[in-house]
């Protein structure tokens, strides 16, 4: 089982710097209720260690594995017993370049062949559709951009209500779109995904 906490942040304190320590002090609080909820057991930072790449793991008590991210305006923790991965982001223009040196061809169609008279908008979410998955499962690995986002590729399908997420590499898949931001996770084993929204 893996558990999404998520909360809307839209608090700005001072510059940008100080509004990233709140994010971050946020999502502290977050992991504190999480593991209590899901383990019965406080979140310690003392117990924090990183991988080799840079990726925040639990070395305490338990098989407890845990991340987290933020954009502006929203923070989101995921807790699980295998490795897990979370991205989230509210969707927005991009620049061309960028897209074609994340995407694959099939995403690309995916994304830019939408049906007739549909708003400039829906490609845009349709983007950060895909990126988030693809952040999702470099966060899971702990490689971070050690893999191009390119080489990591995934195909939706969209039949009536279902949507199935398939991709060229290992793991197991869950998105939702709340309040406007796409939120992404990738477990390494299959696990049921609890999204439950955090108020404090």
């Amino acid at each position: 089982m893996a558990t999404i906490y998520y909360t809307f942040c839209s608090q700005r304190t001072g510059h940008p710097g100080a509004y990233l320590v709140y994010q971050r002090n946020l999502a502290d609080k977050i992991l504190q209720c999480g593991f209590y909820n899901c383990y019965g057991i406080g979140f310690q930072k003392e117990y924090i260690r990183k991988g080799i790449h840079g990726k925040p793991y639990w070395a305490g008590e338990g098989d407890i594995h845990f991340n987290r991210t933020n954009t502006d305006g929203f923070v989101a923790c995921g807790i699980s017993g295998c490795e897990i991965g979370v991205d989230a982001e509210k969707a927005r223009e991009v620049r061309m370049p960028v897209v074609r040196r994340c995407c694959s061809r099939k995403e690309m169609d995916y994304i830019f062949h939408g049906e007739d008279g549909e708003a400039e908008g829906k490609k845009w979410e349709r983007f950060f559709q895909i990126w988030t998955l693809k952040e999702s499962y470099l966060k899971m690995t702990g490689e971070g951009l050690g893999i191009p986002l390119k080489e990591v590729s995934f195909s939706i399908q969209q039949e009536g209500g279902e949507v199935s997420v398939t991709c060229n590499h290992p793991g197991y898949f869950a998105q939702k779109q709340i309040g406007g931001y796409w939120v992404s996770a990738c477990t390494k084993q299959q696990a049921g995904i609890s999204w439950q929204e955090w108020s404090g």
